[in-house]
């Protein structure tokens, strides 16, 4: 019994051989990867032959549209963040300058080591304390921002989007003032 890609494999010869070379010689491959890309362009166009129609245009250009989207996704797989070979390699131990100026070792920069809880407490008693100052409708806003965006809060407080675009801006001035730009 033969499968529906043989007929198809003379014209897909040269079409996969040429979509892996193009691959291969971007960076995070390399000539060795050829014949894996090879392989997974393969194996794709075998999954995907069931779906190509001849009444819809010819099989060269539907094999290079499918191969070509195969390659994009085998290039951001291989380039993902924390595959990327372009990603720095360091460890946590290597001494680094702090935001003061002295030698500490790298784990202690990170923003891990930074959320200390007493700053979280006194954040939010500064965030409190202004939103309490603030009047009834500017309060309601606030606290509405706090889980939603502006599009959902206004509707539920009865504002218009003008209205809301001003009571943020109004909020951003407080927050602004109280020295707590960092929240806006």
């Amino acid at each position: 019994m033969s499968h529906p890609l043989d007929p198809h494999i003379p014209a897909s010869r040269w079409l996969i051989r040429s979509k892996a070379q193009r691959l291969c010689r971007r960076r995070g491959f390399s000539p060795s990867d050829i014949p894996c890309v090879e392989q997974e362009l393969w194996l794709h166009l075998a999954v995907q032959v069931d779906k190509f129609d001849s009444s819809c245009g010819k099989w060269e250009c539907w094999a290079s549209v499918i191969l070509e989207r195969r390659c994009i996704s085998i290039w951001r797989e291989r380039n993902a963040e924390r595959r990327s070979p372009e990603r720095e390699e360091c460890s946590l131990d290597d001494p680094v300058l702090d935001a003061d100026g002295r030698v500490v070792p790298r784990h202690e920069t990170t923003p891990e080591v930074a959320n200390d809880p007493s700053l979280f407490r006194d954040r939010e008693r500064d965030v409190a304390y202004v939103i309490a100052c603030v009047p009834d409708d500017l309060r309601a806003v606030a606290l509405g921002l706090a889980f939603g965006t502006q599009n959902s809060v206004g509707p539920e407080l009865g504002f218009s989007r003008r209205a809301m675009a001003k009571a943020v801006e109004q909020l951003r001035e407080i927050f602004r003032d109280a020295g707590l730009d960092e929240y806006l």
